[in-house]
């Protein structure tokens, strides 16, 4: 048992010792991505929200992934659609993920706040007013 184990973290030290990690994408310009569709070297491409774009391209006989930024002025481009279609690119557009409760929550809070605040700020004077007036009332009885 102990030696299985010893053998484990042995491995794995050797292994995050000798820098085994994942590829990370490259960073293309907007431009560098264009030329390559253009060179017919991009197989694929995904369309994500705020003018994300990545996917994989050839180098050489190799797939390479990289990620690249839209220009904010781009928008839903017509002519990168006919581009991408032109040159038999791959294309998955992602819709921005939806909002769960939570997060909705947190972006209506100010709303909340505008509307809660106030009305229980009121109920507390009124509660407030009422207990002097009784208080009042019960030292002029006397």
């Amino acid at each position: 048992m102990r030696r299985g184990l010893l053998f484990a973290m042995l491995t794995v030290l050797l292994l995050a010792a000798s820098g085994v990690q994942a590829a990370e994408p490259e960073r293309l310009s907007y431009e560098d991505f264009l030329q390559k569709v253009q060179d017919d070297k991009v197989k694929s491409v995904t369309l994500g929200p705020l003018h994300y774009v990545a996917g994989t391209y050839l180098q050489g006989k190799m797939e390479t992934e990289f990620f690249s930024q839209r220009p904010l002025d781009a928008g839903n481009d017509p002519l990168l659609n006919k581009l991408l279609e032109t040159h038999e690119v791959s294309v998955v557009k992602k819709e921005p993920p939806q909002p769960g409760a939570m997060e909705m929550l947190a972006q209506n809070v100010p709303g909340l706040l505008i509307l809660v605040v106030p009305s229980v700020l009121l109920v507390f004077v009124i509660v407030y007013v009422l207990r002097i007036n009784k208080k009042i009332d019960q030292v002029i009885i006397r």
